[in-house]
């Protein structure tokens, strides 16, 4: 049996002091089993979105500060016999490198990005296995002001109860 699965990533990139040749028209997403870390494949994911993100709270901000969230997606078919190990599966990706930029990272020209995801097996004695993507709010970027309270909303929920790690 074969059962539809869409991919996605989302990126966020310095759109003034990134290196305009890291973003990437597509990421490949490498797949393993977490039972003994065995590759399972590659997902090849083009990107599918592109834009800017709303600074809200501007009061202590940098003028030039530009965001941009970039989104890479891509529809794939499984089979049930290749993804069925009861210890399930992971999916990675990962960038380097950082932008000189960044002050709170040590040597940010040598520090990269590394995106994780763990996957139950699709099925379960021959039953498909259904499990929903958790659902996260729109992202308001904003900044954080010295000698003030500063929220951001990381908060994400998942329909089947999961529970969300990062």
């Amino acid at each position: 049996n074969f059962y539809n699965y869409n991919i996605g990533l989302t990126m966020y990139f310095d759109a003034l002091n990134g290196n305009p040749g890291a973003e990437d028209g597509f990421v490949n997403i490498y797949v393993f089993r977490k039972r003994d870390n065995a590759a399972m494949g590659v997902v090849r994911a083009p990107k599918i979105g592109r834009k800017s993100v709303s600074y809200t709270n501007p009061l202590c901000g940098i003028a030039s500060t530009e965001t941009i969230e970039i989104t890479y997606g891509v529809d794939i078919r499984l089979e049930t016999t290749d993804f069925n190990d009861p210890g399930g599966y992971y999916m990675v990706w990962d960038r380097c490198c950082r932008n000189g930029t960044i002050t709170n990272i040590k040597s940010p020209g040598d520090a990269g990005s590394l995106f994780y995801l763990e996957f139950p097996p699709i099925a379960k004695n021959n039953i498909a296995f259904h499990n929903s993507s958790p659902k996260f709010p729109e992202i308001q970027g904003d900044y954080a002001c010295v000698n003030s309270p500063f929220f951001f909303n990381f908060g994400g929920t998942d329909a089947d109860g999961d529970s969300l790690t990062y």
